[in-house]
C-alpha cells in the first residue's frame, strides 16, 4: 500500500493528475486496513480537488474508528477546521 500511495503523490507532483486520480481510486477499497496511510491519502485527495470526498472519508473513519490515533491525526490536519 505504501508504494501505491507514493506513486499517487509522485504523479501529483509531476502534474499527472488523471493518472494520480486513477491510482487513488484503486486504493480506496484498501484504506480500511491501512489507516496509517489515511493522512497521505487525504492529502492526495485534497490536491486532486476531492475535498467533499475527503471530508466524508474523515468523518466515516472517525465514526468507525473513534479511538484510532492515525484517524485522529488525519482529522486534526485535514479536517474542515484545519
Amino acid at each position: 500500500m505504501y508504494r501505491e500511495v507514493v506513486a499517487v503523490l509522485e504523479a501529483i507532483k509531476a502534474g499527472k493528475l488523471p493518472e494520480a486520480a486513477s491510482k487513488l481510486d484503486e486504493l480506496g477499497p484498501h484504506l480500511e486496513g491501512n489507516l496509517d496511510m489515511l493522512l497521505h491519502i487525504g492529502a492526495a485527495m485534497r490536491q486532486l480537488g476531492r475535498e467533499e470526498h475527503l471530508q466524508w472519508t474523515l468523518s466515516m473513519a472517525q465514526h468507525v474508528h473513534p479511538n484510532d490515533e492515525q484517524v485522529a491525526t488525519a482529522v486534526a490536519q485535514l479536517g474542515t477546521g484545519a
